[in-house]
């Protein structure tokens, strides 16, 4: 779900936050072996633009340089879906490594991805 309308309030301690916006929530069950599949995943959001973007990604293990990833994006109450699960061109290449406790993890990326309707080139760190 890349993104749905949510309302309501959220307590923390004694503290009361009324909310209306838009939100995203993801769900992992289990165990992901990250470390052979490269895991991409990043979100950003603008609620002045009306704007989010979630993007997930992983490396095929038996390739050299190839990803399967997706974009979604809600955009001024459009809902755009991009990736290859959808039959769409998507393009990764990390462009910057970093170890952390002896795992390598790409911390700078540029993507691209297209459909009939949308191209997206991204390129964040």
């Amino acid at each position: 779900m890349p993104s749905a309308h949510v309302f309501g309030v959220i307590q923390y301690n004694t503290k009361l936050f009324s909310i209306n916006t838009t939100a995203y929530h993801d769900h992992n069950y289990g165990a992901w072996p990250t470390n052979l599949f490269n895991w991409i995943w990043a979100q950003f959001h603008r609620v002045d633009k009306e704007f989010s973007l979630v993007l997930g990604s992983y490396h095929i293990p038996v390739t050299e340089n190839e990803y399967i990833g997706y974009i979604f994006i809600r955009w001024r109450n459009q809902r755009i879906e991009i990736g290859t699960l959808c039959g769409n061109t998507f393009h990764l290449k990390p462009l910057e490594w970093q170890i952390v406790d002896g795992k390598k993890y790409s911390i700078h990326n540029k993507i691209e991805a297209w459909n009939d309707q949308y191209k997206i080139n991204i390129e964040y760190k």
